[in-house]
Order: C-alpha cells, then sequence, then structure tokens
C-alpha cells in the first residue's frame, strides 16, 4: 500500500513538472517571437547607427503552469490522497510517517493559487496537520527515553498523551476528507 501510495505520488508530480516544462519552453519562444517583433517594429525607419540603443518591450505575457486549466483541482486531488495516507498512518500509530506527508502536503499545496478558496481551505488543513504530527513525534521520542521501571504513571500519560494526539490529527482529516466525498457525491452537487 505504501509503494502504491508512493508511485501514484511520483508519477502525478513528474506530470506536473513536465507540464511546467513544456509550458516554460513554449512560453520562452513565444516571448523570443515578441521580443523580436517588437524590436523590429521599433527599429523601423530608425537609422542603425552604432549608438543608437534599441529597447524591446513585451507586449503579452503567457500563463504559468499553476495557471493552467485544471492544475488547482490535481493539486487538490493530490493533498487529498496525502491527507488520506496521513490519516492512514497516524491511525496505526507511525506519526514520523505522517508528518512527512503533512510536510509533502503543504509543498504541493503552495505551488497553486493563493485565489483560490478551495485551495485556502486544503492549505490550512495541511498547515494544521504539521504541528499535530510534531507534536505526536516529539511525545513518541518522550516515550522512548522514560524508563517505565522508575516513572511508570509518567510514561502512561506520555502515552495517552501521544495516542490522543494521533487520534486527534487523524479524526480531523478523516472527517475533512469524508464531509468531501459525502458532499461532491450528494444530489446538490450536481443541479437539478
Amino acid at each position: 500500500v505504501k509503494m502504491a501510495f508512493f508511485n501514484f505520488f511520483i508519477i502525478h508530480v513528474e506530470m506536473a513538472f513536465f507540464k511546467r516544462k513544456k509550458n516554460r519552453e513554449s512560453s520562452n519562444r513565444s516571448r523570443r517571437c515578441h521580443e523580436q517583433q517588437a524590436t523590429n517594429d521599433f527599429s523601423f525607419g530608425l537609422s542603425a547607427s552604432p549608438t543608437h540603443h534599441q529597447t524591446t518591450v513585451m507586449t503579452t505575457r503567457q500563463p504559468g503552469f499553476n495557471q493552467l486549466p485544471g492544475f488547482n483541482k490535481f493539486l487538490r486531488d493530490v493533498v487529498r490522497v496525502l491527507l488520506a495516507t496521513l490519516t492512514y498512518f497516524m491511525f496505526c500509530g507511525n506519526p514520523e510517517i505522517a508528518l512527512g506527508f503533512s510536510i509533502a502536503s503543504i509543498a504541493v499545496i503552495r505551488f497553486g493559487k493563493l485565489a483560490s478558496i478551495k485551495n485556502i481551505q486544503w492549505g490550512l488543513l495541511a498547515f494544521l496537520m504539521l504541528p499535530l504530527s510534531i507534536w505526536a513525534v516529539f511525545l513518541k521520542s518522550c516515550i522512548a527515553s522514560i524508563d517505565e521501571d522508575r516513572a511508570y504513571s509518567l510514561s502512561l500519560i506520555i502515552k495517552f498523551m501521544e495516542r490522543g494526539a494521533e487520534i486527534l490529527a487523524g479524526s480531523i482529516c478523516a472527517f475533512s476528507l469524508v464531509m468531501t466525498f459525502i458532499g461532491k457525491t450528494s444530489p446538490e452537487h450536481y443541479g437539478p
């Protein structure tokens, strides 16, 4: 299961970067063409003296890779998959791996438009999972450093706190994902 999610993530990230590279190359080609056209239009009828400096005028700007149609939805889908795996690992008791997925979801969603309300919502959820994951990892490392023979009650309290942090983070994330799924499959979502 881990490898399947990892392969899914790698394939989609490679596709996104390939689209970015392709758009950057086409943007550079069109920019050079526009610059040449602007230079030719500007120098028409002027003397070609060596002291005369020509300026280039940018007439149009091609959209960036994050302005492609459907790119923000693709990013949100990737973040949903990452947060679903984060939920799985939190419920299984592996906050270290969940911390990695939390960081990955933040890194992915930051490529989207800031003006998108949906991107902001999923970004806030990803940013909320980060401190909860860090707290759970910290408590798990504290459990490893406590001698249970001498401080059994302290060890027990920290174990409850750590498991509570894992369950809280997993529950918040699972609730958001389930509500999103219910909202997308409801008849009201598709209209009359």
